[in-house]
């Protein structure tokens, strides 16, 4: 069984919470509390897709290794699905940018607090 509580403090190095392939891992996740994370910039971490073009001649790179640029439509987003989810608490992390996607967010159906302070940068 995985943990219902996360708790996080002073991870200096940690860029992101819960990694793109832990996702599936955290669908009993019920309270999440990050403080004092200076390196912290997103909490739960969003994979982009890269994919090769398949041998074809068009790419969207400049011509230079056949590889597709990074895809960045949310569709292409591993999307956290965190449906029990009741209490999230985000504080002294200066350098965060993103809590969740608007995907994420529509997950949220047992969200009951939210909290995020000191998170300027």
């Amino acid at each position: 069984m995985y943990s219902k509580k996360i708790k996080i403090g002073f991870c200096n190095a940690l860029s992101s919470v819960i990694p793109s392939y832990a996702v599936m891992q955290m669908q009993n996740l019920q309270v999440l509390k990050v403080a004092y994370c200076s390196s912290l910039t997103e909490v739960f971490e969003t994979q982009v897709l890269k994919h090769n073009n398949g041998g074809s001649n068009t790419n969207t790179d400049g011509g230079n290794s056949g590889t597709n640029t990074t895809i960045s439509r949310l569709e292409n987003i591993n999307v956290p699905q965190l449906s029990n989810l009741k209490k999230l608490v985000i504080s002294s992390c200066y350098r965060l940018q993103f809590v969740f996607t608007y995907r994420t967010l529509e997950s949220l159906k047992q969200l009951e607090e939210l909290t995020i302070e000191f998170v300027k940068q």
